[in-house]
């Protein structure tokens, strides 16, 4: 299982994550690119160049994953977006339940 980086932008914040440690927050819409992009920020972290493509298939062949653009990483407030790469947000699940 391979091991993911979100390297923070201060010293001693980085964030290793495997795709088990990833927890959907539950959303009643699916949402379209454009507005999904609009959510992203990188002033706190940064996804290496690790490429996330193969777990990005395991992730959403689980039936309870199908549908979900975002996801909490356990044990944090960071809500990620999973794509070809991993996509920090600036969102919490409270934002996240008043978008729908």
């Amino acid at each position: 299982m391979t091991t993911y980086t979100l390297k923070g932008n201060t010293p001693h914040t980085d964030i290793s994550f495997t795709i088990n440690d990833l927890v959907p927050v539950i959303q009643k819409r699916a949402f379209r690119y454009d507005e999904l992009v609009k959510h992203l920020d990188y002033s706190h972290y940064r996804f290496n160049d690790q490429c996330f493509k193969k777990d990005y298939e395991i992730l959403y062949s689980k039936p309870e994953h199908k549908n979900q653009d975002f996801f909490r990483i356990k044990d944090t407030e960071i809500i990620i977006i999973p794509g070809t790469h991993i996509y920090p947000t600036i969102l919490t699940p409270g934002d996240i339940a008043l978008l729908q």
